[in-house]
């Protein structure tokens, strides 16, 4: 079990959200309809997308973080799994 500080460390870390996605070229458009933020529930979120080889790198445009106040970059990267669609 996660002491408070950790919990609110990890809290402070996440994003999450859930509905309708597309690709156009090197966009992923996403369309919230529930977020862990709030604001983002019925906007368009845009990410720029990479793919290379088995990586997807997927990165967001610098937006404002809401439990920072500061202006961020979202960046995640996914590695396939071996043996796995190759």
């Amino acid at each position: 079990m996660p002491t408070d500080a950790e919990a609110t460390r990890l809290f402070r870390s996440m994003i999450a959200f859930a509905g309708r996605y597309e690709v156009d070229g090197d966009k992923l458009i996403y369309y919230p309809e529930a977020s862990w933020n709030e604001v983002w529930n019925g906007t368009t979120q845009t990410r720029l997308l990479e793919i290379s080889w088995d990586r997807l790198h997927v990165r967001s445009a610098p937006i404002l973080s809401p439990s920072t106040a500061t202006t961020i970059v979202f960046s995640l990267t996914w590695d396939r799994a071996p043996g796995r669609g190759s």
